[in-house]
């Protein structure tokens, strides 16, 4: 109530106990704080090391959003289409049996998210879906820690550490945090020994497996994490240590028998594979309340089963999964070539897009060459400890963002079958509606128009993040007021969204506002759902491919209808 009282100003103070708020509801104010102030509000280090959007010191921020932007670079991010389009059969495929079943379906869309942004962007298949029917100790960790999160936040006396820590939220946030280093653990030991097995075969010319080498490291560095939650960079090291003497020792191997160092230079992939039944159904959603765990059910589309009248039903079958990529490469060492050089060039050539990969295997190269000190420099590479915090921020706002998103725009289209209907017939027009185990490509996606507009739609009145805030480092002036030094300018982007000002009939679902006739007459700072200026998701592509893959799948294959 109180900021809708105030919402029609566009600026207005709040306190919080001896927090100053000040927020911001004018587009081309907001446009100008966040392009111009760059450092963080205070609150963002209650989020516990969430790397790029916590960060409070530009200069790390800077290094560290260079080198992990290349991971989401165009070129990079076509790369995924397939990834997203197989873990969404999987989704499709496990709502199968649910059909005519009451169902919350909103564990399956986020089991969905968190296996597709591991496998793009660290390259690591953890069989997600597979192996968790709904709930997920990751995922559960994220979002207690972020309730709690949002408690302190509001309540002013929970800011002091001593009663943080009194009311028993600190030692739970501990217990969380434990649980999602196990989790991005697990996926930098799999990154490294695949790294160790690689070039350990190139360099010996034999398949001995560092995985077995490294078993007792592991167990041993599990028990670490499950015991506490401090991340060591002392143990985290030893994979790599034992990597290196690994390929040391081989190498002297190699040049005893031959005389020369050579290797044979290949690495492949491991296949994909999955399959499913066609299917003929109809998804039905309950009381447009997919993503807050109430009911949903699945009706079967044979019939012209239907709800408040309705009786057409496409028929949408989904296709058998499966794929098999390989890479290979060779690379010939020249007679009396360091192991060094060796090693760094042919790194080099298998450099993985993730930025994951390519720091763990500077590191590599790196610890084989102690003089190398341009390997060395700090503006390649990061710590294990900020690797580590990087991929826990990337990780968590990877997958939760992306499955309310989802799981929003399936809510509306329910609500509004005109469109979903609409936007079945693109997709069939677009895509196809044939069986054929073809992921769509980014050249296809783009022609889903209408797709994108509704996902927008969906982003401006359930945007992912509903406010950002800056903290104000020296006295400024914001809209005809003088802000203090210390204050924290809060952008309220769901206000924003829905400022009459900018969008007539705000409350109501119309994707056709962004029609380009639509969007020129239109402040283009009132769209905001990814922040904007230098600090702005990092991710923003990603979501929008992701969404796109994600929702034609699902919508070629199911018709989702309300529940009654």
């Amino acid at each position: 109530m109180y900021l809708s009282d105030f919402s029609d100003k566009p600026v207005f103070c709040s306190w919080t106990g001896p927090v100053l708020w000040v927020l911001l509801t004018d587009p081309d104010i907001v446009h100008k704080v966040l392009v111009n102030d760059l450092h963080k509000g205070f609150f963002y280090s209650f989020l516990g090391g969430r790397g790029l959007l916590e960060h409070r010191s530009l200069q790390k921020w800077t290094k560290h959003r260079k080198l992990i932007n290349s991971s989401f670079h165009l070129t990079n991010l076509k790369s995924y289409v397939r990834i997203f389009y197989e873990e969404s059969l999987i989704w499709t495929s496990k709502i199968e049996p649910l059909c005519g079943q009451p169902i919350d379906a909103s564990h399956l869309v986020v089991l969905t998210s968190l296996g597709s942004f591991v496998r793009a962007m660290y390259g690591v298949d953890l069989s997600i879906q597979q192996k968790y029917e709904f709930d997920h100790p990751y995922v559960n960790a994220v979002e207690s820690s972020f309730q709690i999160f949002i408690i302190r936040l509001t309540r002013p006396w929970l800011l002091l550490d001593i009663f943080y820590k009194l009311c028993g939220h600190k030692s739970r946030v501990q217990d969380n945090q434990s649980t999602q280093r196990q989790f991005i653990q697990n996926i930098i030991e799999k990154i490294r020994q695949r790294i160790c097995m690689e070039n350990n075969n190139e360099i010996a010319g034999t398949k001995i497996s560092c995985k077995e080498e490294n078993d007792d490291a592991c167990l041993e560095k599990e028990e670490i994490f499950r015991g506490n939650g401090n991340c060591d960079e002392t143990h985290i090291d030893r994979d790599t240590q034992q990597c290196q003497a690994i390929l040391l020792n081989q190498n002297e191997v190699s040049r005893a028998k031959n005389g020369e160092s050579t290797a044979q230079n290949s690495a492949t992939d491991t296949p994909k594979t999955g399959g499913s039944k066609p299917l003929n159904r109809a998804f039905t959603a309950s009381n447009g309340a997919f993503s807050t765990g109430n009911a949903t059910s699945v009706a079967q589309n044979e019939s012209s089963t239907g709800i408040n009248g309705e009786s057409t039903v496409h028929n949408r079958s989904m296709p058998k999964t499966g794929n098999s990529t390989a890479k290979t490469g060779d690379s010939t060492s020249q007679n009396e070539e360091s192991t060094d050089s060796f090693l760094e060039r042919n790194f080099e050539s298998h450099r993985s897009n993730s930025f994951v990969e390519r720091n763990l295997r500077q590191k590599l190269i790196n610890s084989m060459d102690n003089n190398n000190t341009a390997g060395n420099s700090s503006d390649t590479m990061m710590s294990d400890r900020e690797l580590f915090q990087e991929m826990m921020g990337l990780t968590n706002g990877g997958f939760d963002t992306l499955r309310t998103a989802t799981s929003v725009t399936l809510i509306l289209l329910a609500i509004h079958p005109e469109i979903q209907e609409r936007v079945y017939e693109e997709i069939v027009q677009v895509l196809g509606d044939n069986t054929a185990d073809t992921a769509p490509t980014s050249e296809e996606l783009v022609q889903l128009n209408l797709l994108t507009r509704v996902i927008k739609e969906s982003l401006r009145l359930f945007p992912g993040i509903g406010m950002v805030a800056r903290n104000v480092v020296k006295e400024m002036e914001c809209g005809g007021y003088t802000v203090p030094t210390g204050a924290t300018l809060v952008v309220f982007i769901f206000g924003i969204h829905r400022d009459p000002k900018y969008w007539p009939n705000p409350n109501q679902f119309d994707p056709d506002r962004f029609l380009p006739s639509a969007s020129d007459q239109r402040n283009p700072n009132a769209y905001l759902p990814f922040s904007l200026g230098p600090r702005n998701c990092i991710g923003y592509k990603y979501a929008m491919l992701y969404l796109q893959t994600t929702l034609s799948t699902i919508l070629k294959r199911y018709r989702i209808l309300p529940g009654g």
